[in-house]
């Protein structure tokens, strides 16, 4: 019987923290850019910016879990409440629900009470 070929994963190494950090501070100089275009009535170019920043995210396999809300996930646009998002709470499912009007997709939050003494 013939012997199978066996796959190996790929080794990956880890980016040195420097270049982290320094990507870090890079993705944070770009959405704050973004929300200075946007508010200079530059809405292409800050969704630009923030595609620039999730390369940068995708490239050194850094998460932008300060700035998830900040971008709609479908199209990539910037989101800012009440220009192009829409922003509603669901008291029932406790939810925070984010509706990008530029293409209409639903991002849903969860929340919860803290425990107020």
């Amino acid at each position: 019987m013939p012997e199978k070929k066996r796959f190996h994963k790929r080794q990956t190494r880890k980016k040195p923290a420097w270049q982290l950090e320094i990507a870090n501070e890079r993705i944070d100089i770009l959405f704050s850019q973004a929300d200075v275009e946007f508010n200079n009535n530059r809405p292409d170019l800050s969704n630009r910016y923030v595609e620039i920043a999730r390369k940068i995210g995708m490239k050194y396999n850094t998460p932008l879990t300060k700035h998830k809300r900040l971008f709609c996930k479908k199209c990539g646009h910037y989101l800012k409440p009440g220009a192009n998002a829409r922003i509603r709470l669901d008291s029932e499912k406790k939810t925070i629900r984010m509706t990008c009007l530029d293409c209409g997709n639903l991002t849903r939050f969860g929340y919860s009470k803290r425990n107020q003494t």
